[in-house]
């Protein structure tokens, strides 16, 4: 946000320092268990994943099993589930136009649709009574 005056930006800037200050988290705060909480997507479970992959490609291990899937990510493909690329497109095509040419004729033909059906553009300005119809129809 641009205003003309500089005094008035300083002013702008200290009343909403002072609203917001009092609802600050700081880390005095938080609970000892949030502050060492960690994220471990290379954590000890993985590591020991890692080894017994390496140890089943080696046949060096003996497992009751063949194979091992990381779940550790969140990662459906790894699962075998199928990449939800249809639906990425569309959401590409209709927040981005211009990608639509790149995409299968299904994807540009729904987001053609949704972009017709809309009443403006897509985004946050959007009339919000679009998106049930977009509900009922696909």
């Amino acid at each position: 946000m641009v205003l003309g005056n500089r005094n008035m930006s300083n002013q702008l800037f200290k009343l909403i320092s002072r609203k917001f200050s009092s609802k600050c988290l700081t880390r005095t705060q938080m609970s000892p268990a949030v502050l060492n909480a960690q994220y471990a997507v290379r954590g000890a479970i993985v590591i020991r994943a890692g080894e017994i992959q390496n140890d089943l490609k080696n046949q060096s291990g003996s497992y009751p099993f063949k194979s091992v899937i990381m779940c550790n990510i969140g990662n459906p493909q790894e699962l075998g589930q199928k990449p939800l690329t249809f639906h990425r497109q569309v959401l590409s095509s209709v927040l981005s136009p211009e990608l639509m040419q790149y995409c299968a004729k299904d994807v540009q033909q729904r987001a053609q649709r949704i972009l017709s059906d809309t009443a403006s553009h897509s985004g946050i300005y959007r009339q919000i009574w679009t998106v049930p119809l977009q509900c009922r129809k696909f």
